[in-house]
Parts: structure tokens; C-alpha cells; sequence
């Protein structure tokens, strides 16, 4: 797996100089490169979850939220549909309840 910084990077200097066509399909090819990486931090924070103490279920809960959110952002601008930031968005309106 690429280093995060790695993959910006890349497709930062892909996209320098591209027509609005031309940017929108990089676009997509970054989002469906950065998809596996969100895939792996879901299923490990899964992974958490299922083996952490119900005490920490809130929090580990909304690891898994958040990163479900990437996934529904990364699905819905591939597929170029409206609403790509709502499961974000919605996270804002609903934080976790202070310590």
C-alpha cells in the first residue's frame, strides 16, 4: 500500500495543467486508488470494535462511522452523483458526547 502522502502527491502533479474533462476523470482515478486504503482501515477498525469493551463501543463505533462516510464519499463522486459529503456532514451534526 502507498504511503497516503504519496498518493496526494502523485495525483496533485497529474492533475496540474488539465482541462475540466481531464480533471474530473483524475479525479476518479484518485478516488478509486484511495478506496482500498479506506476499505483497510474500515475493516480494521471493525476488527477493533468487535474485540473493544462496551464501555469504548461509542467511540469505537463512530471510527467505523467515519470511515464508512469516506466510502459513501468515494462511491457517490466515481459515480459522479450528488450528496457525496452528506454522510460527513451529517457526523457534524451529531458528535460524540464529551468525556
Amino acid at each position: 500500500m502507498e504511503n497516503t502522502n504519496q498518493v496526494f502527491k502523485h495525483y496533485e502533479l497529474l492533475l496540474k495543467g488539465l482541462d475540466d474533462r481531464g480533471v474530473t476523470e483524475r479525479w476518479r482515478e484518485f478516488l478509486a486508488a484511495l478506496k482500498p486504503m479506506i476499505d483497510q482501515f474500515l475493516a480494521r477498525f471493525q476488527e477493533i470494535a468487535n474485540a473493544g469493551p462496551s464501555e469504548d463501543q461509542e467511540v469505537l463505533q463512530s471510527m467505523i462511522t467515519h470511515e464508512k462516510s469516506f466510502v459513501h464519499w468515494i462511491e457517490k463522486e466515481t459515480a459522479g452523483e450528488e450528496g457525496s459529503l452528506d454522510a460527513a456532514i451529517s457526523q457534524l451534526h451529531y458528535p460524540l458526547t464529551p468525556p
